[in-house]
């Protein structure tokens, strides 16, 4: 037998089937156009996204790994982007990671080369949300880091992995981190248009799915590699003043791997620029997927912050006594559609009280409000400003009385803001409407 000069761990072998047939084009095909329908921020988004997912199941054979960063609104289906799209297309082979800190994924990862998902990267999470940065620049390039140990002993590690982050609020102002991070992202679609391409999805993309997509990865691993460099080189120069090199190494792996994704033809300059075009893509493309920075879009983040933020909660006609959590915005509803107290008083105790006429109404400052922007950047009073630049959103005329919390100076948000249901809405202020009339016979 031929010996090897390296030493392999013997792990337990991968799910996977080996001999499955690559993926057709036309099965690729459709995929991409499922993705490009799923309600994207950008144009461009669908494409790096694709790109993304098929060159995440071959990271440890690419020269370069470009990060990408998913950020969306509450309830705009983040979680099911992962669960039914990118962990199917990966065949299930893909390692989840909530709000990790860099040793976490670390030891998690070890000396794999499995694509890695870390949700809940948010701002509001300070070191942890530079650490997993920190982890995307270093799988980027791949380069041996050292580590000290407790023991006194350096430890050398190197990531080759391909790194996703999702958050709500997750901007990106490094420069550096915005040349090797592709920033997209999702808004929530209506009802019946999104189950529409969810029952399409169902079919078009399973864990089989996933496995044809790696054969034909793998099978055409070669051409994959050299049309990054062709992409990378076309891109470096449509995008010389946006950042030329690391900007074509980024995008250009991106675009070649959604290329592979509907063809396995080997690309030149000029059928790689034909490609480009006849997908819409913008030379601008990189500057515009960064983060949106304008008020609006920050006034939008203040509020999915306010709606994602947990509480404790028991509901009270669950039988058991256990006590769970529960976000502002699931509370919201249940506030809304039922008339015990419970709710609330539960809000209340974060400053909030729902209105089923005037909205959700927010206190200006103090410590029950505190509690949800501890942390973040709208911290010690600084969420007044941003959501008042909402829609709509307006300070009440004076002072209101909230449960627990008592009389205060607030903000009224809209329920159009919510998108709460009419109907939920007309019931709760006709139920609202009676028991103030008992209360007063």
């Amino acid at each position: 037998a031929m010996l090897s000069g390296n030493h392999y761990r013997r792990l337990p072998a991968l799910a996977i089937n080996t001999t499955v047939a690559p993926l057709s084009d036309e099965h690729g095909r459709q995929i991409l156009s499922l993705i490009q329908r799923m309600g994207w921020s950008g144009p461009s988004d669908h494409l790096l996204l694709a790109g993304w997912i098929v060159l995440s199941n071959v990271g440890g054979a690419l020269r370069k790994r470009p990060g990408l960063q998913i950020t969306s609104g509450f309830g705009s289906g983040k979680s099911d982007i992962a669960d039914s799209l990118i962990w199917p297309l990966q065949a299930g082979l893909g390692m989840s990671c909530s709000g990790s800190s860099e040793a976490g994924v670390r030891q998690s990862i070890r000396d794999d080369v499995l694509p890695v998902l870390i949700d809940e990267s948010e701002q509001a999470d300070g070191n942890r949300r530079e650490q997993q940065l920190r982890l995307v620049r270093l799988a980027y390039d791949g380069k041996p880091m050292v580590k000290g140990t407790p023991g006194g002993e350096a430890l050398e590690f190197t990531l080759r992995v391909s790194i996703a982050l999702v958050g709500i609020n997750a901007p990106i102002a490094n420069p550096a981190d915005l040349s090797r991070i592709a920033v997209i992202g999702r808004h929530q679609m209506p009802g019946p248009k999104w189950q529409q391409i969810a029952a399409e999805r169902a079919q078009l993309v399973t864990n089989e799915t996933g496995q044809a997509l790696i054969r034909r990865t793998i099978s055409n691993l070669p051409t994959l590699l050299g049309n990054i460099a062709t992409m990378g080189q076309v891109l470096a120069g449509l995008t010389a003043g946006l950042g030329g090199g690391r900007v074509g190494d980024t995008y250009g792996a991106l675009l070649a791997g959604c290329h592979l994704l509907t063809s396995t033809a080997v690309l030149d300059g000029d059928t790689a620029l034909a490609w480009l075009d006849s997908v819409g893509w913008d030379p601008a493309a990189p500057a515009a997927d960064e983060v949106d920075r304008s008020p609006t879009a920050e006034a939008r983040q203040c509020l999915d912050h306010l709606l994602a933020h947990e509480l404790p909660w028991r509901d009270p006609d669950a039988s058991s006594a256990t006590t769970g959590r529960i976000t502002v915005a699931e509370l919201l509803t249940d506030a809304l559609a039922r008339p015990h107290e419970e709710a609330p008083k539960a809000l209340g105790g974060r400053g909030l009280k729902v209105d089923p006429e005037r909205g959700l109404l927010v206190a200006n400052s103090g410590a029950t409000i505190e509690k949800v922007f501890t942390g973040s950047k709208w911290g010690k009073g600084a969420h007044r400003a941003r959501l008042l630049e909402l829609e709509g959103a307006a300070p009440t005329a004076g002072p209101q009385r909230f449960p627990v919390l008592g009389m205060t100076r607030c903000v009224a948000l809209p329920w159009a803001l919510l998108e709460v249901e009419p109907g939920l809405l007309k019931a709760a202020a006709t139920m609202t409407r009676r028991r103030d009339e008992r209360t007063a016979a």
